[in-house]
């Protein structure tokens, strides 16, 4: 199992296998590729595109590095999560109801919007 860590060791997703991408020169185009190649990695749901921190060049918030996990905690997801480097271990980011509740509304898309879900931190931007 694989985890993606932010730049503050937030997990930010969680993958079976990891897919190494490179933007191919001359083209644009993304191409997969070997892990020393790769610039960047293609998400669990197989439509998002995460820069690696060792190829950004924009100190992009949302850079991450790729750790293999033999198992993760069974309730273990994505930016509920994060790793202690100190420890090598995996906590609970959030511990108080309130900290809960502000993730919650900036990370879980709960709100139906035209013909898709966002939000709540999102719907108090559109109003």
């Amino acid at each position: 199992m694989y985890i993606l860590l932010n730049r503050e060791n937030v997990i930010i997703d969680i993958l079976e296998t990891v897919r190494y991408i490179k933007l191919q020169s001359g083209t644009g185009y993304t191409v997969a590729c070997p892990e020393q190649e790769g610039t960047g990695v293609i998400g669990s749901d197989a439509n998002t595109h995460y820069t690696l921190i060792k190829a950004d060049m924009q100190h992009d918030k949302n850079a991450v590095k790729v750790m293999q996990f033999d198992e993760l905690p069974e309730d273990c997801k994505p930016n509920y999560w994060i790793y202690n480097a100190e420890s090598g271990d995996l906590e609970l980011r959030y511990t108080t109801g309130a900290e809960k509740r502000e993730n919650a509304y900036e990370v879980d898309p709960i709100i139906e919007w035209y013909d898709s879900q966002i939000t709540v931190d999102d719907a108090n931007k559109l109003w």
